[in-house]
């Protein structure tokens, strides 16, 4: 199998899962009434920039249009303007995540091997995120500083969670690594 291809099957398989378990946690959050569910779209794409970088926009991207298709049906607004400010205040913030590679710069290992490292890594997603939909929404006219702190208040929780994916993730052996190297490194 080529890398090219290697690499399409995982972020297929990483996408179609990340989007199967959002849909299904946000089913539920419809059924039981809840006002916050857990989200795997910030884990599962800080997992994908580790394995492959940028290719992690993807999920992202995709993971905020999802998410905001159903946040409007949940809220019963299914108008075109109601979609469209949705899915660019979560596409957006979700592509902030991406300020998260930062943590790159002394490489993939060492966001991988320190649990704080891991900790850090997704903590800048988180504010980055955040950030990023408090700007984005004031576009829409909402005030900068009230909506950022609703969005931290809102996702601590998924903060927390997040952390607790990506600690397990770093201890499954390949999971959490550089795809490309790893890639190589088995077919010697």
């Amino acid at each position: 199998m080529s890398l090219s291809r290697y690499r399409a099957t995982d972020l297929t398989i990483l996408l179609i899962v990340m989007c199967a378990i959002e849909a299904i946690s946000l089913f539920v959050l419809k059924r039981v009434g809840s006002q916050f569910v857990l989200s795997v779209i910030v884990p599962v794409t800080l997992i994908v920039y580790i394995r492959w970088n940028a290719f992690g926009l993807i999920h992202a991207l995709i993971g905020g249009v999802l998410e905001a298709a159903v946040i409007t049906y949940y809220n019963g607004d299914m108008t075109v303007f109601t979609l469209v400010r949705s899915a660019t205040i979560y596409g957006a913030g979700y592509a902030c995540t991406a300020a998260a590679t930062l943590t790159f710069i002394k490489g993939k290992d060492a966001v991988a091997g320190k649990w704080w490292s891991t900790a850090l890594y997704a903590l800048i997603a988180f504010v980055a995120m955040c950030i990023g939909r408090a700007v984005t929404a004031t576009v829409f006219g909402e005030d900068f500083l009230g909506i950022l702190l609703e969005y931290l208040l809102r996702e601590a929780l998924n903060l927390i969670f997040t952390i607790l994916v990506l600690l397990i993730a770093r201890r499954q052996n390949g999971f959490f690594a550089d795809q490309k190297e790893y890639f190589y490194s088995a077919r010697k």
